[in-house]
């Protein structure tokens, strides 16, 4: 909040912290950036963005369509980190 130049979205995220909550419930970093821009340096945006978690594997059956079934999809991904390991 202390990062938005609009002094009432910043004071609307710090004092309500039930509607916040409501109103993130659907949406994304990308759709809270959209509505409330902000203004802040690359380290501190590395700081609160949350790191996706790997998935070893996504399911990609539909219950809807195969009720007694679960189909995975299974990949093997390479690479390397930007410590070269």
């Amino acid at each position: 909040a202390e990062h938005c130049p609009d002094a009432g979205a910043a004071k609307k995220m710090r004092n309500d912290r039930g509607a916040l909550d409501k109103w993130l419930g659907n949406r994304n970093g990308l759709d809270l950036v959209g509505e409330f821009p902000v203004r802040a340096e690359p380290g501190l945006w590395q700081e609160v963005l949350v790191r996706l978690t790997p998935r070893q594997y996504s399911i990609s059956s539909s219950p809807l369509v195969s009720p007694r079934e679960v189909q995975l999809t299974v990949s093997v991904v390479r690479y390397r980190g930007a410590d070269g390991s």
